[in-house]
């Protein structure tokens, strides 16, 4: 399965997901002290070496949909093994909505729309 329709069905199920533990889904998957343009750097150079793409995943811990997402990316065998053949993930933590956005000018400079939610994927 293309990983276009992989993760079109990761995004249908995400609301699912998100319900049936009332949120309590994987701890911490955004290092909320990372630096996300070093982040961006790393998962770039490895992307190279490796002959990947690179997934740039902007979520937070607080975000429901976002552990989700990440859940199901690595419980979903099909999924998880697209993404470790063809992709080098790197999980950009952006804060929260009443405080400045930590990564700005990463969202400035990829176009993430953030104010439509969260998780937003660029590839």
């Amino acid at each position: 399965m293309k990983l276009s329709a992989l993760i079109l069905t990761a995004c249908l199920l995400l609301t699912a997901c998100a319900g049936r533990d009332g949120g309590r889904l994987a701890t911490a998957p955004y290092d909320e002290s990372a630096d996300g343009e070093r982040q961006v750097a790393e998962a770039l150079a490895l992307a190279r070496q490796g002959g990947k793409r690179v997934l740039l995943v902007f979520g937070a811990n607080w975000c429901v949909d976002c552990r989700a997402m990440d859940a199901l990316f690595k419980s979903d065998a099909a999924i998880a093994g697209e993404l470790a053949v063809h992709f080098v993930v790197a999980r950009i933590e952006v804060g929260r909505h009443e405080t400045p956005r930590k990564p700005a000018a990463l969202i400035d400079r990829f176009g993430v729309a953030m104010e439509t939610g969260s998780p937003v994927l660029v590839v």
